[in-house]
């Protein structure tokens, strides 16, 4: 009749945990690492079918740039069980073109066009991915995960349940995955050297990433011998695409070691810090030399 999602408390899936929600809205956070797991079979009703036994699943993740097209393009995942007839039917309604067009009749798709395809889509990591799994008493569970650092919504998810006779009832569960703000990282800053009596500028953008944010706040200070270096812009905005650098400038005839740290702040007040040394080399000094000559005017004497 229909397909329905699970409603009720949680609990433990297989060691995984099991988040039941109040319809078919699915919203999970960014980078949750979490499965999110509805029971596909507890509201299945069949008068003809055991729902637990004679029942395959299939599941199609379509593309949302293609949600209104004709032939829109569509990730097919098979559970269990899944004829070959209904395999290749659904991998024919959503390659995202029209195999018959001018009324000709659809091409057979064999096992390797299948694989072939089944290749092609997942030559790249999936934003958003679906798994069968068989749970207790024979109950059929879908899971969901989404790829790291993505986030979107309006993605639509149609599952299809099928019984012996080939007779089909399908809904669509849709999904959200909600915005999580990342922080920056910065990479490891190497040691720096800097000679005596001359200045050095450094881009600390080029050492810091954000997968989020394009404008990052740099404050950056020496933690040692601080009243010896002399920083130019210790807190300033920076973009991805300038790397604005930052000039540092020993004490004249000073030469030693300095910590400085560095802080990358994001938009949501998100943040990374690093340290490096900058080593002051001395400049070496010409020796002083004494040299005694002989003094012709006082070499003779009376």
């Amino acid at each position: 009749d229909s397909l329905t999602l699970y409603v009720g408390w949680p609990f433990s899936l297989m060691g995984e945990n099991i988040i039941v929600l109040p319809d078919n809205n699915l919203e999970w956070d960014e980078d949750d690492t979490d499965t999110v797991w509805i029971n596909l079979t507890r509201h299945l009703e069949d008068e003809d079918n055991n729902v637990l036994t004679e029942i395959t699943w299939t599941a199609v993740i379509k593309d949302t740039t293609q949600l209104d097209e004709d032939f829109p393009l569509g990730r097919v995942i098979v559970g269990p069980g899944t004829p070959w007839s209904v395999h290749a039917r659904l991998l024919r309604e959503y390659l995202g073109f029209d195999l018959n067009p001018k009324g000709m009749k659809s091409p057979v798709i064999s096992r390797s066009i299948a694989n072939q395809i089944n290749t092609r889509n997942n030559m790249s990591d999936p934003l958003l991915s679906v798994k069968f799994k068989i749970g207790p008493e024979d109950s059929t569970w879908a899971g969901f995960n989404s790829a790291s650092n993505y986030y979107g919504s309006d993605h639509r998810i149609i599952f299809t349940a099928t019984d012996l006779l080939g007779l089909d009832s399908s809904g669509t569960v849709m999904v959200t995955v909600l915005p999580e703000n990342d922080a920056p990282i910065i990479s490891e800053i190497p040691f720096t050297e800097v000679t005596e009596n001359d200045s050095i500028k450094l881009k600390f953008g080029d050492f810091t990433t954000d997968v989020d944010d394009t404008v990052l706040t740099f404050t950056v200070s020496a933690t040692t011998n601080e009243d010896k270096i002399f920083i130019d812009r210790p807190f300033y905005p920076d973009t991805s695409n300038t790397s604005d650098s930052v000039l540092f400038v020993p004490e004249k005839l000073w030469s030693q070691q300095a910590t400085i740290q560095v802080i990358a702040t994001d938009s949501d007040l998100s943040s990374d810090t690093a340290t490096f040394i900058l080593d002051v080399l001395r400049v070496p000094r010409p020796e002083i030399k004494v040299a005694v000559v002989q003094n012709n005017a006082f070499s003779n004497y009376l």
